[in-house]
């Protein structure tokens, strides 16, 4: 069943609160946004490629034993590295 934009925008902000926003990623995180999941997983195809996600920019590697799920809430959980971030 696909979600609407405001279920998993509602969904975002519970990940931001529960997870992203805790001590232990300060100096991790750089952004947190949503996107579709055929952006960030070449093999998706279908109706599975427009499923909404949820995107987790990072500054740099995460230790081993700092994790994010790959999924929450049923949405599924893509990070990347961005390095430090600038406007131009």
């Amino acid at each position: 069943m696909r979600r609407q934009l405001g279920d998993v925008q509602k969904v975002k902000n519970r990940f931001q609160s529960e997870v992203l926003f805790m001590p232990q990623f300060f100096g991790y995180l750089a952004g947190c946004g949503i996107s579709r999941v055929g952006l960030w997983d070449p093999e998706v195809r279908g109706d599975a490629a427009a499923e909404y996600c949820i995107t987790v920019k990072l500054l740099k590697r995460l230790p081993e034993d700092l994790t994010i799920p790959d999924e929450f809430d049923g949405v599924r959980v893509f990070k990347t590295y961005t390095g430090e971030l600038y406007a131009l």
